[in-house]
């Protein structure tokens, strides 16, 4: 339930090679329940009983300290092996107000999109590749935005 009380945890699930990793970025919150707890795991907190709450194991827990850029520095090495013929999904997930555009889009600084955008445009400078990106945003069970399949063709300059 979207409750701007409540701080949700939005989740980042990276698919690739038949692989799934689940990381999860806490928003940053005076009255956060959701806490990181290590660098797996967050505990959430009983709101009626302070003294007790439930623990969630992920691949990879950050706080809401992390910037868009730190985590796109534990993404950057899956993003690149698009390159090596890795098909990658990146699936941001989470409660409304939890910090998904702002994660991907980013607002001052670039999100998660810009950044992979800027490293696949680089890997394409250097090497033959083409590049099929898609994007599209589901709310409330309708796809919102989608964009069209785009096909780039990147060659060696």
């Amino acid at each position: 339930r979207a409750d701007s009380n409540i701080d949700i945890p939005t989740t980042y699930l990276y698919i690739s090679h038949m692989s799934l990793q689940v990381l999860v970025r806490l928003k940053p919150s005076a009255e956060a329940v959701a806490r990181k707890v290590s660098r797996s795991y967050v505990l959430v907190e009983n709101p009626v009983d302070a003294n007790s709450g439930v623990s969630y194991r992920f691949d990879e827990v950050f706080d809401g300290a992390t910037t868009s850029r730190d985590l796109f520095a534990t993404l950057r090495p899956r993003i690149q092996s698009t390159a090596d013929g890795i098909n990658v999904s990146v699936i941001a997930y989470g409660a409304t107000g939890s910090g998904k555009t702002h994660t991907l889009y980013g607002q001052k600084d670039p999100g998660l999109a810009l950044l992979s955008i800027r490293l696949l445009n680089d890997l394409c400078l250097t090497r033959k590749c083409t590049l099929h990106v898609s994007a599209m945003e589901i709310y409330n069970e309708k796809v919102q935005m989608s964009s069209t399949n785009m096909a780039t063709q990147c060659d060696v300059i």
